[in-house]
C-alpha cells in the first residue's frame, strides 16, 4: 500500500489556506489601515496593521469598550506622524510593538514545509514497515 499523495492531506491544504490569507493580508495592508482596541478602565491593547506590518500597542488610557477601524492610508507617513504623535503625548503610558509580516510568515513556512516532510517521511517507514510483514 502506498501512502496517499501530498495533494489529498488536510495539513497541506490547510497550510497552502494559511499561506494564501498571510499573502493576502499582507497586501491588503499596503492599501488599508486596520486597527482592533479593547480596553476597560485605565488599561487596554490595540493591534493595528499597516505597510505589511503589525504594530502591538498597549496602554494605561485607553478608550473604553471595543471597537474596529477600516480605513484607507492616504500615505505611509499618515501613520508614524500620528503613532509617534501618540507616543509623545502619552510616553509613560504607552507601548508599541512592530512586528513585520516577514517575522510571521517565513517561520511558519518553514514550520508547515517541516511538518510535511516529517509527516511523509513517517508515512513511508509505516508502509516499509508493513510491506516487509
Amino acid at each position: 500500500m502506498r501512502p496517499r499523495p501530498i495533494y489529498r492531506w488536510k495539513s497541506f491544504w490547510f497550510g497552502l489556506l494559511t499561506l494564501a490569507f498571510m499573502g493576502w493580508v499582507s497586501w491588503d495592508s499596503q492599501r488599508y489601515w486596520f486597527v482592533a482596541w479593547c480596553g476597560r478602565g485605565t488599561a487596554g491593547i490595540a493591534g493595528e496593521r499597516i505597510n505589511s506590518a503589525s504594530y502591538i500597542v498597549w496602554s494605561r488610557s485607553v478608550n473604553e469598550g471595543f471597537g474596529i477601524e477600516h480605513r484607507a492610508v492616504v500615505d505611509a507617513q499618515e501613520w508614524d506622524d500620528y503613532l509617534w504623535e501618540k507616543l509623545r503625548e502619552q510616553r509613560p503610558r504607552i507601548g508599541v510593538v512592530r512586528v513585520p509580516d516577514a517575522a510571521i510568515f517565513f517561520p511558519f513556512l518553514f514550520a508547515w514545509i517541516g511538518w510535511l516532510g516529517w509527516r511523509m517521511r513517517k508515512l513511508r517507514v509505516i508502509v516499509r514497515r508493513d510491506a516487509s510483514s
